[in-house]
């Protein structure tokens, strides 16, 4: 357990002081003690998978790739998101070094066809993040299961929101809400969004402002927690855009629609962050909870 809580440290001093080339020199010869220090657990054939992960990540931060691989290579086969969840993290680094080639091939060795296409999911929004935005782009399109191809477009459209791009932001979420509704409609296998992708979309349409596109979304979400969390997003971006009466009439709407009392009872503190932002509405919501009150005692 001690050599365990050894190795931890190593590695979290390794990742975070990374960036400072005095502290380089120094990271190096732990880095290779630590290497030792794994090797001897594997060998006494201790579980390890925990060590791997943060030798792993270390490793792969001082641009290390063939070692940070074997390392990844090293845990549990009955643990195999995890082993694609480490092969992710490297390849994010390389994408983070330039190393973008490499980080392609890594994603595509992974072999599970589900891990795999989660993993260009995390590619893509390495790219994304690094500026490369066309790339990221041609990357989520690329992706043939659904759910994952909706999810990388929302998520790589959430990172160029943050720049000046709204034009390909609305395109992929476009793009992301089509992928949606024809799940939808046709609903067999290679073609299903889960509530929580759909969420997801709801959230980001609600963030550039598109409310009626990601109110339209809500019913597709069949999950009733994550139906809440949406309602939330759309209405509390309204009041950010000044729309606080709006936002709170959506909230009231939402349980009118709601079919069991947990439902309801969920959403009724969603209004408390929106009054924040405007306390005139303060009185409106008073109302309304005496509706919902009323509304309670008959469900």
């Amino acid at each position: 357990m001690f050599s365990c809580l050894v190795l931890y440290h190593i590695a979290y001093h390794l990742w975070w002081d990374r960036t400072r080339k005095d502290e380089k020199r120094t990271a190096l010869p732990l880095l290779q003690e630590s290497e030792q220090l794994f090797l001897k657990i594997k060998e006494r054939g201790q579980f390890a998978d925990g060590e791997a992960e943060a030798l792993g990540k270390a490793m792969a931060e001082m641009g290390m790739w063939d070692k940070a691989i074997e390392v990844a290579e090293t845990i549990s086969d009955e643990i195999r998101e995890a082993k694609s969840n480490m092969l992710n993290y490297i390849a994010g680094a390389m994408v983070r070094t330039g190393e973008w080639k490499r980080a392609e091939a890594l994603t595509h060795s992974i072999e599970e066809i589900g891990y795999r296409s989660h993993a260009f999911i995390e590619l893509a929004v390495a790219f994304a993040e690094v500026g490369a935005h066309d790339k990221a782009i041609s990357l989520a399109r690329s992706i043939e299961e659904c759910n994952d191809k909706v999810a990388a477009l929302i998520r790589v459209a959430t990172r160029l929101n943050r720049t000046k791009e709204k034009a390909k932001v609305l395109q992929l979420l476009s793009e992301a809400e089509n992928l949606a509704r024809g799940a939808q409609e046709r609903s067999y296998k290679g073609m299903t969004v889960s509530s929580a992708t759909t969420l997801e979309l709801a959230i980001a349409l609600a963030e550039v402002g598109a409310w009626d596109r990601s109110e339209a979304i809500v019913p597709l979400i069949k999950d009733g927690n994550e139906k809440a969390q949406a309602l939330y997003a759309i209405s509390y971006h309204s009041c950010l855009a000044g729309k606080s009466r709006e936002a709170l009439q959506l909230l009231q709407s939402s349980w009118l629609y709601a079919d069991k009392r947990n439902t309801v009872i969920q959403l009724l503190p969603m209004a408390v962050p929106i009054m924040m932002l405007n306390p005139k509405t303060i009185w409106v919501f008073y109302k309304a909870v005496e509706w919902v009150d009323y509304f309670l005692q008959s469900i």
